[in-house]
């Protein structure tokens, strides 16, 4: 889920589930502050390069399926 792949401040935001003035005040602060918008989008830029690259996900089906012999 979500926290699986979201570090919270560092590559997206968390907000609780149907909490209707933190999601809003998520959505302005991200719209109203270019640092942690920027910050934001090179951690996201890090997570997908880092951990969901074609290569890296193919290292871990590899290293699943050797874990299995």
């Amino acid at each position: 889920g979500p926290k699986q792949l979201i570090k919270h401040g560092e590559n997206g935001i968390l907000v609780p589930l149907e909490e209707a003035i933190p999601f809003a005040k998520a959505i302005e602060d991200i719209r109203t502050e270019s640092t942690l918008r920027e910050k934001l989008v090179e951690g996201g830029t890090h997570t997908f390069t880092q951990d969901f690259s074609e290569e890296a996900v193919m290292k871990q089906w590899m290293d699943f399926y050797e874990s299995l012999r």
